[in-house]
């Protein structure tokens, strides 16, 4: 407990910060004839560590794309970024990261209403999840 309490003191560790920069959907439609969705999505990810004497070590980034709460991608650093190291009070960007495909996804009629309102407004309501 005492270990505890003196690297939280001395350290005081933070969650380092992710946000999602120059994201790019160049294809994103939806056929109801055969439940799929076509894609085309490029971002960089910005990860900062705030911290001034903890440094933070990654291994492996996995991202995951989701609209209406349906996975509709997946993208693996890969060879790119399998491994990384960051240093205290440090930014990174990660580059040039894409989904593009088709994936069959299953609306109901509620969610095929919302995908048409945002198509003719232009605007998509996506999230991803990164996992490291």
């Amino acid at each position: 407990g005492f270990s505890y309490v003196k690297c939280n003191v001395i350290f005081n560790p933070k969650e380092p910060k992710f946000s999602v920069t120059n994201a790019f959907l160049t294809q994103f439609n939806y056929t109801t004839t055969d439940q799929t969705l076509n894609f085309n999505l490029a971002f960089n990810i910005t990860i900062t560590n705030p911290n001034k004497r903890v440094d933070i070590e990654y291994h492996d980034i996995e991202v995951t794309a989701m609209y209406e709460d349906k996975t509709f991608a997946l993208v693996r650093s890969g060879g790119r970024v399998t491994h990384f190291y960051k240093g205290h009070e440090n930014t990174t960007v990660l580059q040039n990261l894409h989904v593009q495909g088709k994936r069959l996804v299953k609306f109901g009629e509620a969610e095929l209403r919302k995908f048409k309102s945002q198509t003719n407004a232009g605007i998509y309501g996506i999230d991803l999840q990164l996992a490291l």
